[in-house]
């Protein structure tokens, strides 16, 4: 089953529908009142789940999207999970990166984050696509016009000259503050624009350096680009310093990380806030 191809026709024809509603309907701050809480299923999260099961209906794979009941397929050898507006707010309001996030597992009944075996995230702004191809992670930038392999190569390895993507919104300050608040007087830069998806993309081709999620609020579909993030050297950890990798995940469990680019910068982040790294993989 060819998941790239897969992916790029559902990042397109989404982006192509959801934009045409949105041009219909303006943005929030414009013409719109009210807002959703975090988690809510937002209108175009009901839109695209319509237009995923439609154009997926050929293929015998089942189907996990965020926010809706699982599509099974009968000898379905693998699972697809699907974040199709990862970061709505941001879409709503036309800011930042939203993007569509697909990752692929096979259909078995234990699984772990290592048997994520692709992903795909497409941003809905940017149009930057990220996956994984033979085993590596792939960026294809739309502004550069270019296709692009990421490796660790070349990555920040000072917690100082880091930059870093660190979140206490969503009335979860003090969740966040509680734990974070020491690596921000220690790094470089912290920005807050974007979702967990396109973060760790970012972080995976070096526009970033690390994120932590601490707020109680993310969510397994937040690490759907886990593979891709793993793939070019990254290390995801959950609070307590342990490696992700073997972590088994559950589709309703929440996920509080820390997603460094490199080794050497998790062990300085976990220094500065007084964790003991526990079983973290070589690079």
């Amino acid at each position: 089953m060819d998941f790239i191809q897969i992916s790029k026709d559902l990042f397109n024809h989404l982006y192509h529908e959801l934009n045409a509603i949105r041009k219909s309907n303006g943005f929030y701050g414009i013409n719109k009142i009210g807002d959703q809480g975090v988690k809510d299923t937002h209108h175009i999260d009901e839109v695209a789940f319509q237009l995923i099961r439609k154009y997926m209906d050929q293929f015998t794979i089942n189907i996990y999207v965020e926010g809706f009941p699982p599509i099974y397929k009968k000898d379905a050898n693998f699972n697809l999970y699907i974040d199709p507006v990862d970061g709505s707010r941001n879409w709503d309001r036309g800011v930042g990166d939203p993007c569509f996030c697909l990752a692929v597992s096979q259909n078995k009944p234990s699984l772990t984050f290592k048997d994520l075996i692709f992903s795909f995230t497409g941003g809905y702004h940017s149009l930057d696509q990220y996956y994984i191809e033979d085993k590596s992670a792939v960026f294809e930038s739309h502004r550069l016009n270019k296709k692009i392999f990421l490796n660790e190569l070349n990555r920040v390895q000072s917690l100082a000259q880091s930059h870093a993507y660190l979140k206490p919104g969503y009335s979860a300050a003090k969740f966040h503050f509680d734990f974070c608040l020491p690596l921000y007087f220690k790094v470089k830069d912290i920005r807050a624009i974007d979702n967990s998806g396109m973060d760790l993309c970012e972080i995976a081709r070096g526009a970033a350096d690390f994120a932590i999620e601490a707020r109680q609020l993310s969510d397994f579909y937040n690490l759907l680009s886990y593979p891709i993030f793993h793939a070019s050297g990254g290390i995801i950890t959950d609070l307590e310093g342990l490696d992700m990798i073997d972590k088994e995940f559950n589709l309703d469990a929440p996920y509080d990380f820390i997603a460094s680019s490199n080794q050497i910068l998790l062990f300085q982040i976990l220094d500065e806030l007084q964790i003991s790294p526990q079983k973290v993989r070589n690079s």
